[in-house]
C-alpha cells in the first residue's frame, strides 16, 4: 500500500464517518478492506481507491465504512448502566409526565445493546401500570442495522441475559432466539451517520446511549458529537458513554453523575 493510497483512505473515512485512522492503523485497514477488494476483483489498493473516486463507485463508500467500523458488542455490556437505569432513572421518574419514556441507542450495532435496554424497559412496563416506552436505534452501517432489526440471535450470544428475561425471547426451530414482537415493535431502527442526524430524531430523549464510539474520534469531533447528543436530551436527561471513555474537557452542558454517566443541565 502506497502512502498516498492510505492517505486517501484516511481522508475519505474521516470525511464520511469522522473516524480518525492514524498511521498505526494501516495494517488493520488493509486487513478489513481486502475482502471487498477480492469481491470487486481489485488486485491492488490503488485500484480500489480508483474505484472509490469514480461516480460508479459511490455505492462502495458505504461498504468501505462498514468494513472499517468496529461492531463488537454483546448483551448487557457494562452492567452499571443497567443498574443505574433500574435504580435511579426508572425508580425516580416523574410519574406525572404523560408521555412514553424515550431512549436513543445511538450506535446500536447488531442489536444486542438496544434489546438489552428494551428488556429492562419492558419489564418496567409489565410491572408498572401506565408506564410506556419507545426507542430509536441507529448505526452508520446499514448491514448491522438490518441484522439488528431482525432481532434473531444464537443461544451462544445470550449467555449474559438473566434467566428471568428469557420470557422476552422466543426460540425458533433453528435453535436461534428471536426477540418477541412486543419489544421489537417499540424500537425504530435507522441507518444514520451521527454527524448527519435523521430529520425524525427528536430532541427530548430521556436517555441517550452512545457507548464505545468516542474512542475512535479526535478531541474536536468528540466535542461536536457530544454537543449534538446533548441537544437531543431533555433537561435532566441522561447520557451513557463507554466506561473506557471520558468527556473531560468537552464543552457541553453536562454534569458527571457516575463514571460514564452524565446528566444534562441548563445551558
Amino acid at each position: 500500500m502506497s502512502e498516498s493510497d492510505y492517505q486517501y483512505i484516511q481522508e475519505l473515512v474521516y470525511k464520511l464517518s469522522r473516524i480518525s485512522l492514524g498511521p498505526q492503523k494501516k495494517t488493520l485497514v488493509v486487513s478489513r478492506i481486502i475482502k471487498r477488494m477480492r469481491e470487486l476483483r481489485c488486485a491492488t489498493l490503488g485500484q480500489y481507491c480508483d474505484l472509490l473516486r469514480r461516480p460508479s463507485g459511490q455505492q462502495e463508500l458505504s461498504e468501505l465504512i462498514d468494513a472499517i467500523s468496529t461492531n463488537h458488542t454483546y448483551f448487557f455490556r457494562e452492567s452499571p448502566h443497567f443498574d443505574y437505569l433500574t435504580r435511579h432513572i426508572l425508580a425516580g421518574a416523574d410519574r406525572s409526565v404523560q408521555r412514553p419514556f424515550s431512549m436513543w441507542s445511538a450506535a446500536c450495532s447488531t442489536g444486542e445493546e438496544p434489546y438489552s435496554f428494551a428488556m429492562v424497559l419492558e419489564e418496567q412496563r409489565l410491572y408498572e401500570r401506565g408506564f410506556e416506552w419507545e426507542m430509536v436505534a441507529t448505526d452508520i452501517s446499514h448491514h448491522v442495522v438490518a441484522r439488528a432489526e431482525l432481532g434473531v440471535f444464537p443461544a451462544t450470544a445470550l449467555t449474559r441475559v438473566p434467566q428471568r428475561l428469557f420470557r422476552h425471547l422466543k426460540q425458533e426451530p433453528s435453535g436461534n432466539y428471536r426477540v418477541v414482537d412486543a419489544i421489537r415493535r417499540r424500537i425504530r431502527f435507522l441507518q444514520m451517520n451521527l454527524f448527519a442526524p435523521h430529520a425524525t430524531i427528536r430532541e427530548n430523549f430521556d436517555l441517550i446511549v452512545c457507548r464505545n464510539v468516542m474512542i475512535y474520534f479526535d478531541g474536536e469531533t468528540r466535542t461536536e458529537l457530544t454537543q449534538s447528543l446533548v441537544r437531543r436530551l431533555r433537561p435532566g436527561g441522561i447520557l451513557f458513554v463507554g466506561h473506557s471513555e471520558s468527556l473531560s474537557g468537552v464543552d457541553a452542558p453536562l454534569e458527571r453523575v457516575q463514571p460514564a454517566i452524565y446528566r444534562r443541565i441548563a445551558s
